[in-house]
């Protein structure tokens, strides 16, 4: 490794610190053959080493390996961009807000959907916790059902029937349904969350609930009426009664 101003190891992390020269393949050669040797080179970051004396073939045996490699990886990381990208589409065209938390609560994986229900910018959901989207008062409990949850995760819907809201990044609320469904990625435990606006339903449930009680209402006047209408009747018949007695008496 003996080099002016610095030697192959440091120059072989210099490079591999470095975002524009991170990717490029290095292949160390060296008169030292001791594995400890070998050993620093590829810690260094070396992507393969030589020891003299060695042959033109072998190196570039060595040299087309390493391209074959890197050509190799490019195309794996396109493929799963392509495939993320897929993906990514997919769940932005669905009319429910997506989101995928890690096991502290981040948000790792999102949709336009969900962005757009809680007012949030592009990007913005990305490593915030989801206590910070539930209202303030409501953040600590929460939190203690998601480490219950994460203790014994299973496919759950949260809010069927009951108060639960969500808090918009302007601090409005809105109610909302949950379906929580664990997901175990390389080992990591992973959830993922299906968010449902329900302000719509509740305001046709209201206004549902207001022509019912109307209708109760309009009920009970009309039996009021009948009530009324038979008794005038009967007040009617005793007062006819009542003026042929008088008028008899004034004739005697």
């Amino acid at each position: 490794f003996v080099m002016p101003v610095m030697d192959g190891a440091h120059l072989v992390r210099a490079l591999k610190s470095n975002p524009q020269t991170a990717g490029i393949p290095v292949i160390l050669l060296s008169v030292r053959s001791e594995s400890d040797s070998q050993i620093e080179g590829l810690e260094a970051g070396a992507d393969d080493y030589i020891s003299k004396p060695f042959t033109t073939r072998e190196l570039l045996a060595r040299i087309k390996s390493r391209i074959a490699l890197v050509q190799m990886r490019e195309e794996a990381r396109l493929a799963l961009n392509r495939s993320q990208q897929g993906i990514q589409e997919l769940l932005d065209t669905a009319s429910e807000a997506i989101m995928v938390s890690d096991h502290e609560g981040r948000i790792v994986v999102f949709n336009q959907t969900a962005e757009k229900m809680f007012g949030y910018e592009a990007g913005e959901l990305l490593g915030i916790n989801v206590e910070q989207l539930v209202p303030e008062a409501s953040r600590a409990q929460h939190a203690r059902h998601r480490d219950a949850y994460m203790k014994e995760p299973k496919i759950r819907p949260m809010g069927i029937g009951l108060s639960l809201q969500g808090e918009r990044k302007d601090g409005s609320l809105f109610p909302i349904e949950v379906g929580l469904s664990p997901n175990r990625s390389n080992g990591d435990m992973r959830v993922i969350m299906l968010v449902h606006d329900v302000s719509e339903r509740h305001k046709a449930e209201e206004k549902l609930r207001r022509s019912q009680e109307l209708v109760r209402q309009a009920e009970k006047l009309e039996a009021l009426g009948r009530l009324a209408g038979g008794t005038a009747h009967e007040f009617n018949n005793l007062l006819t009664m009542v003026m042929g007695y008088a008028a008899l008496m004034l004739s005697a």
